[in-house]
């Protein structure tokens, strides 16, 4: 009985990890779409919902997160565009490597080689590539294997 008990525990625990982890994704994703957008004040929104997130999480998977909190927080209105994806640029890197460390359900990894940078891309709700530190290339880019 007792074994069942622990075996249903670690279950659970790990569906709340898994899901914790893709809130991390879907939170990083709004502020990936906003910061394709023009609006400041959704990115700068979207960059706090995320930070709040990173915050308040306790897991080990997301640990790697916090390094970019300083720039999710720095992500403002009063920025420019270009400002808030060099921001973004600190804590892009993070999810990149969570990626690819673990399967996160419709999330993939891309890369451009004219700038040499990677982010994630919700590839189910976005198809098409979305390069959003080149976005005057805005489709410049590849899946990362």
């Amino acid at each position: 009985m007792k074994l069942t008990l622990f075996a249903f525990s670690l279950l659970l625990s790990g569906m709340a990890v898994a899901g914790q982890v893709e809130d991390a994704f879907k939170a990083n994703d709004k502020l990936f779409n906003s910061l394709l957008g023009t609006d400041q004040t959704q990115v700068e929104k979207a960059a706090q919902e995320l930070a709040t997130l990173i915050e308040k999480d306790k897991t080990p998977q997301l640990k790697g997160l916090k390094d970019g909190l300083k720039s999710l927080k720095a992500i403002s209105k009063a920025n420019t565009k270009e400002k808030n994806l060099e921001l973004y640029q600190g804590v892009a890197p993070s999810f990149v490597t969570l990626r690819r460390t673990g399967k996160v359900e419709n999330y993939e990894v891309y890369y451009c080689p004219m700038i040499k940078k990677y982010w994630v891309q919700n590839q189910k709700n976005t198809p098409a590539v979305r390069n959003v530190f080149a976005q005057y290339m805005l489709e410049c880019g590849e899946l990362s294997k």
